[in-house]
């Protein structure tokens, strides 16, 4: 039966006047039966602060309040709404100020990207409306039909006790989160100067928030442009096999379809991708996974193309498939491509491995096997393309990790100079990595350029976990050996990655994963593998964590096996091998700088009480058991290895002391642009809020390269300091001129410039600002940060170098119950010490760690597409269980501070570091808790009985 955008039936509905009160106001209009409330209120009352994240009923982002109680208006059939009273978030504020809720929600971060928070709002008011201080079984009761992926729910839940007046903005973090700052030298580092800070170190709100609480953000789908057409594409319904002919005379036929494009319409190349352009934008003869693109249909609405991709057929040939990295890399595997499936491999060697192993009083060699997990952000992929009549430029909207890259290969894809490009990303509901590729952005493109007019692509909740990117999934075989006192004498491993069916970020990923597969230790003697191998798998790509994630399971899980078979604490095992200043890593690099990876242990050791016993279950502790487990983490932070990467900003100063800074950054919810506004406004001597910050706009602002590797922090952050330390300089020589004082005696904070010594005599910066062509000054500066100077080429033999720097360490302490009878693990609390630098904005920092770990515990336990011969079998998240607040334990955050000297203000970064440690913490917290050691993740109730009755 047709389908329509979204994924429904596209019966058309009995004609009907729907008549209701929304926001206040009555409303009355024409529509169909077929139609949703979600549809109404987006599609005809322009309300899109309801957002569409699933379709059927169980994200809660469409949450609106129809006659009081909160629903998913997704599911709710407009005609059942007749009559109805109906609140949305766009109704929440009046007159212009904010609700009380909507201010907690700001005040206690509780969002991130933003794009759940409408429905998170609508559900907590409709609790508040009924029960004013709400007990936290209420509140979670009251939200746990909505999910949010960035949060990890504890600010959350915070932000609606904040509404309730149950907590003070004051208490916000005090019990779940804390600094500790190391203060012991690091030998040959630079002292990093004492500054006095107004800006730096204090909890900032977000600069966007107001738009995020108030339903005025417009993500992708949001963006409706007057004659926009409707695009679909025609996927692949096999995972191999070759294409014998696509018949598009029916499609055609069907009313309402515009073009219908192939491989054939490309003016210019057919090819796309990350490292290796070995994508192709439609396929030709062939297709190497399930949900390949081969043709777009355009169509006047998007029941129209719907119908029309479903009337698309396709002729194949099967082909032999190969869907195991490990089967794909024998010598008769059935070949993904001409070339060979293995693309890449990365080895490292460092010492004697093989004479090593007589020196070691312990070895053991185990197995360890991770999963594909899905990014699964709230907002499916969206696109939409159109002209710029006034400067002639093709503009592409879409939630991208990078305009340039997209840009790049729309360019290449369409043969047109980048010059007729523009590429805007607009509010994005989260990334993860997921947007680093291409998905939308040509085919829209395309068919813009064909058909002249506006073009859209809405992806639905199944075609985007169908065919968009996932984790690496890895094969990791790990043998090791120390002496008598726990020491670690050497280390041999080989990990297998899936790259899927092309290349993306595959060997960029493991090679990370090589590097860093050997843990934040000192090991002499260190022998890696790694390996990027094609398979018709959908194809893989960067995901939270980047190759680290995955391998932080594996070596976690071993050091703890090791651990036990030297018969010591898994904790001082840690101790006694952790990187310490002077010594070398895996590369055989001698990292400067902070090192503090025992210094996370000892901090998450005070807080995890760890040599405290568990105490034991109240109910039942012979089937609720209990299980405490620890792993400690590293993580490069940026490219690395040398790869190229100088991130530029431009800050300009106006005439009202305010400043513009431009960058090429994606803030996705990482809460970036409120770290550059805060760097800039610290250099400056200003106010956050007269910093105003223009990013991610191929035309307006330059290349900061991909928003990826925790790297935006430090390496852009390091380039806006750089613009705005000029501006600084020449407003203080201003300053210094007509306060007649020394230059060294002006200070400035808040946008006042004073006299040291003479309060009486101050500047405005607006003043000083209206002087500088006067003083022959100019207004806009450029910085730049040569990030890929910290790092060197690896050695193409030995794999050793400077691999990456700065890096992120972090150690985290979790506490499970097991349920022996179902198998199902409840985590009780997390513990984490992670190593930051510098917390810029303690309580952004907070949240990103917490939203870590949250991302973390679904790849544990629940989170996979579960592939079966390639195709995924979990498609919305009916299946592809996300956590959701009664899921989410209570996290502890440590936020280990030590200035790295060569970072802004002495930050690293921390978006990724978080979601490594829960897997391995998880993992040896079962196996203190009932004495099974799973190795294959997620850890899934069906693998914990099974391994307990195989004990019994």
């Amino acid at each position: 039966m047709p389908k329509d955008s979204h994924g429904a039936t596209s019966v058309i509905g009995e004609q009907i006047l729907w008549q209701a009160t929304v926001n206040g106001r009555p409303v009355e209009l024409t529509t169909t039966t077929d139609r949703s409330l979600l549809d109404v209120l987006r599609d005809e009352l322009g309300l899109t602060g309801a957002k569409r994240g699933c379709d059927i009923g169980t994200c809660g982002s469409c949450t609106v309040i129809l006659n009081g109680k909160a629903q998913m208006s997704c599911i709710v059939p407009i005609s059942r709404a007749q009559g109805g009273v109906i609140e949305t978030v766009e109704g929440l504020s009046r007159n212009g100020a904010l609700h009380p809720l909507q201010h907690a929600f700001i005040d206690g971060h509780g969002f991130q990207c933003g794009i759940c928070t409408p429905g998170f709002l609508m559900s907590a008011k409709a609790l508040l409306d009924k029960h004013p201080n709400p007990t936290d079984k209420q509140i979670h009761q009251a939200i746990h039909k909505n999910i949010c992926r960035c949060t990890g729910y504890n600010q959350l839940v915070e932000s609606v006790k904040l509404a309730a007046g149950q907590l003070a903005v004051d208490d916000l973090d005090k019990s779940a989160y804390r600094s500790a700052r190391v203060v012991a030298p690091v030998p040959g580092t630079p002292d990093v100067p004492s500054r006095k800070l107004s800006i730096i170190g204090k909890s900032q709100p977000r600069i966007e928030s107001r738009s995020r609480v108030d339903g005025s953000a417009k993500y992708t789908a949001d963006i409706h442009i007057t004659g926009t057409l409707h695009a679909v594409t025609v996927r692949a319904t096999r995972a191999s096999a070759d294409i014998r002919a696509v018949q598009t005379e029916r499609a055609r036929a069907i009313p309402g379809v515009v073009r219908i494009l192939t491989h054939a319409d490309i003016p210019g190349e057919n090819a796309y991708g990350k490292l290796i352009r070995d994508q192709l934008v439609f396929a030709v003869d062939r297709v190497r996974y399930f949900g390949e693109p081969i043709a777009l249909v355009i169509a006047e609405s998007a029941a129209a193309a719907r119908q029309g991709a479903e009337a698309v057929a396709i002729e194949y040939r099967d082909r032999p498939g190969v869907f195991d990295p490990e089967l794909a890399m024998e010598a008769g595997a059935p070949r993904v491509h001409e070339k060979g499936n293995i693309l890449s491999k990365y080895h490292i060697e460092k010492g004697d491995v093989d004479s090593a192993w007589q020196n070691c009083a312990h070895v053991i060699e185990r197995k360890y096997t991770t999963h594909p997990q899905d990014h699964a952000p709230m907002e499916p992929e969206a696109a939409v393309a159109c002209w710029d009549e006034a400067d002639g430029k093709l503009v592409v909207i879409s939630p991208g990790q990078s305009v340039f890259f997209d840009r790049l290969n729309i360019c290449r894809a369409l043969g047109i100079p980048k010059e007729d490009v523009r590429c805007i990303q607009p509010a994005i509901g989260a990334a993860y990595g997921k947007r680093e590729d291409i998905y939308a952005q040509i085919h829209v493109a395309l068919g813009t350029l064909i058909t002249g007019r506006p073009v859209r692509i809405e992806y639905t909740r199944e075609e985007t976990m169908h065919a968009t990117t996932k984790r690496t999934q890895q094969r990791t075989t790990i043998k090791g050996g120390c002496d008598a006192q726990g020491r670690l004498i050497a280390y041999e491993a080989k990990v297998v990655g899936d790259s899927g069916a092309y290349a993306s970020w595959s060997a960029n990923i493991m090679r990370k994963a090589g590097v860093l597969v050997s843990g934040p230790y000192s090991i002499p003697n260190v022998r890696v593998d790694s390996y990027a191998v094609y398979t018709n798998n959908p194809m893989t790509g960067a995901t939270r964590g980047f190759g680290a994630a995955e391998t932080a399971f594996c070596s976690e899980s071993f050091i703890d096996e090791l651990a036990v078979a030297a018969g010591i604490d898994p904790v001082e095992f840690r101790r006694i091998n952790a990187l310490r200043p002077g010594m070398k890593s895996a590369t055989d690099f001698q990292l400067p700088g902070p090192l503090p990876v025992r210094e996370t242990i000892e901090e998450a050791v005070k807080d995890g009480e760890w040599t405290a016993p568990l105490a034991p279950h109240p109910v039942d502790p012979v089937r609720y058991r209990r299980g405490r487990g620890v792993a400690t983490i590293w993580y490069g932070i940026g490219f690395g290895s040398g790869i190229q990467d100088t991130p530029t900003c431009i800050a300009e100063l106006h005439d009202d002391g305010t400043c513009t800074i431009r960058i090429g950054t994606v803030d996705y919810g990482n809460g970036s642009n409120t770290t550059f506004a805060m760097l800039a406004a610290e250099t400056l001597g200003s106010k956050v809020k007269a910093i105003h910050v223009i990013n991610a706009d191929s035309a307006e602002t330059p290349n900061c390269g991909s928003t990826v590797a925790t790297k935006q922090t430090y390496t852009t952050g390091n380039a806006v300091i750089a613009a705005c330390t000029k501006l600084r300089a020449d407003a203080t020589s201003i300053a210094a001129e007509i306060l007649h004082v020394d230059a060294s005696r002006i200070e400035a904070s808040d946008g006042i410039y004073r006299a040291s010594g003479n309060g009486s005599r101050t500047l405005t910066l607006a003043d000083i600002a209206r002087r500088f062509r006067e003083f022959g000054k100019p207004k806009r500066r450029e910085g730049i940060f040569a990030a890929g100077k910290m790092t060197t080429p690896l050695d193409p033999e030995t794999g050793l170098g400077k691999a990456w720097f700065p890096m992120a360490y972090g150690t985290q302490i979790a506490d499970i119950t097991v349920d022996t009878r179902t198998g199902k693990i409840t985590v009780d609390r997390i513990v984490a010490a992670q190593y930051v630098g510098r917390a810029l904005n303690p309580r952004s920092v907070r949240g990103q760690i917490v939203g870590g770990i949250s991302m973390g515990i679904g790849y544990a336990l629940t989170e996979d597409v579960k592939l079966v011969d390639g195709i995924c079998q979990n498609l919305n998240f009916d299946k592809y269980k996300l956590m959701r607040v009664n899921d989410a334990p209570p996290v502890k955050v440590i936020a280990v501070e030590q200035d790295e000297s060569t970072g802004p203000f002495g930050a690293i970064g921390i978006g990724e570091p978080p979601t490594l440690g829960p897997a391995p913490a998880i993992a040896n917290a079962l196996y203190n808790a009932i004495g099974v050691r799973i190795r294959d993740l997620p850890l899934t109730p069906e693998k914990i009985k099974a391994a307990l009755s195989m004990m019994a």
